[in-house]
Order: structure tokens, then C-alpha cells, then sequence
């Protein structure tokens, strides 16, 4: 089982915080330092019933979905996709 780290427990109880002040919150953490366990925290302390993740590809947002799903959520958690494709001309 994982081990939340101390920053992590910090960086998901001041979003936390900020999130029942205002609609909106920033996490800003560096690679590496476990930024979808914190989100996936963030979302458990909210009791957040559906979760939205944005990534540039299906394969990142696969790879978040497994993250949530073993860290956090357990196999049964349903897990959809959808893309969008944005046209700049």
C-alpha cells in the first residue's frame, strides 16, 4: 500500500482548505512528486463523486484512470473518456 508523503498530505488539506473558500484552486507541484495521488487525495477529503481530468492525451489520461483506480479507488471504479480535438487556424 502507499504511503501518502508529508507534502502531499500538506499540498492536498490547503487545497482542501482553499476549495470551501472558493471555487477554483492551483496545485503546483514538481515531476515526480506524486501530483494524481495528491489530486486523487483531494478528491476522496471532498468526497467528490466524479472526478474530472484533463490531459493532452487518451494515454496520460489512461495512465491517471489506473493511477485512481490503485492507489485510491479499487478496480470497480468506473472509469469514461472523451476527447476533444481543438482546430487552431
Amino acid at each position: 500500500m502507499y504511503k501518502n508523503r508529508y507534502y502531499q498530505e500538506e499540498a492536498s488539506d490547503a487545497a482542501v482548505r482553499e476549495l470551501q473558500l472558493a471555487d477554483r484552486a492551483s496545485l503546483v507541484m514538481c515531476c515526480g512528486s506524486g501530483k494524481t495521488y495528491t489530486g486523487a487525495l483531494i478528491a476522496r477529503k471532498l468526497k467528490a463523486r466524479r472526478r474530472v481530468v484533463v490531459a493532452p492525451t487518451i494515454l496520460l489520461a489512461a495512465q491517471i484512470a489506473g493511477e485512481y483506480r490503485s492507489l485510491l479507488l479499487g478496480d470497480n471504479y468506473p472509469v469514461r473518456f472523451a476527447t476533444i480535438t481543438l482546430a487552431c487556424l
